[in-house]
């Protein structure tokens, strides 16, 4: 689905958080973003590990699809050590899926960095500059059903569960990651936990 409806933003977008940089792809993250895909933990509950060759693309496609919006997947850095410890999001979902158009909020982060709270950290940076910027009514999350620390972080977020699974329009009916739960949080309900009860535990 071509992306059309959504505001222009008119200079590169950084975020910044109490401990995480989102920030532009650079050149030296190639390597950074080959070896997260290669991380078995990390790509545990994908249909399996990226290749050299599959995390080049990815990296040239989310490189150039944040160039041309100012946008989008944003590399985290850690602000401490100033490295590299995956990447936040949003991007339009495919209008292969049934909930199509919307906006989805992805987290791909480094498996030594997890339940450090990062995630979450990072997720709400990003969905704040959706709702605030790019004027959202709202955001949606997906995992395979098995994915207990990104829903997790869903929860976290305030996001609600949908009823009853969905299956994932690009895997096969016999594989066992393609039943998902899709999360979403409008935007009148994410401002509500945001100013009234600060519900977001970054530690």
């Amino acid at each position: 689905m071509v992306i059309s409806n959504y505001p222009s933003v008119k200079e590169s977008v950084i975020l910044n958080t109490k401990r995480l940089l989102l920030r532009p792809w650079e050149e030296e993250d190639r390597e950074a973003l080959i070896k997260l895909n290669k991380n078995t933990q990390v790509m545990h509950y994908f249909p399996h590990t990226l290749s050299t060759q599959e995390s080049n693309i990815l990296f040239d496609r989310l490189k150039n699809e944040f160039q041309e919006k100012n946008w989008g997947i944003w590399v985290v850095e850690l602000k401490k050590t100033k490295s590299f410890i995956g990447f936040i999001g949003l991007r339009e979902v495919s209008s292969s899926f049934s909930f199509a158009p919307a906006t989805e909020i992805l987290w791909r982060l480094d498996s030594v960095f997890w339940g450090k709270g990062y995630a979450t950290e990072g997720a709400i940076a990003a969905m704040e500059f959706g709702f605030n910027i790019l004027n959202l009514q709202e955001i949606v999350a997906v995992t395979t059903i098995q994915n207990r620390r990104s829903i997790a972080v869903m929860k976290n977020l305030g996001m609600i569960c949908s009823a009853v699974p969905f299956d994932h329009p690009d895997l096969p009916y016999s594989h066992p990651l393609r039943p998902h739960w899709l999360y979403r949080i409008q935007s009148k309900n994410w401002f509500n936990l945001c100013f009234v009860n600060h519900l977001f535990d970054t530690n």
